[in-house]
């Protein structure tokens, strides 16, 4: 899985305007992903409709951005 992009355009049409959803990896009915059991950051684009996961951010840069 690929890490956490803020800046990402959608890999199959390449538009800038992406959603993301936060998923605790517990089976939520809207996560494509959730067999996989890990937290994730579930991305979908606003034009296509295209969904792929990402890593959530790290802790060490969460902090350094408080």
């Amino acid at each position: 899985m690929k890490p956490f992009d803020p800046d990402a355009t959608c890999p199959e049409c390449g538009y800038e305007r992406i959603h993301t959803n936060y998923c605790d990896g517990g089976g939520r009915p809207d996560c494509y992903v959730c067999d996989s059991g890990n937290k994730h950051l579930d991305r979908r684009c606003e034009r296509c409709g295209y969904q792929w996961p990402e890593k959530c951010i790290p802790k060490a840069k969460k902090e350094k951005a408080k």
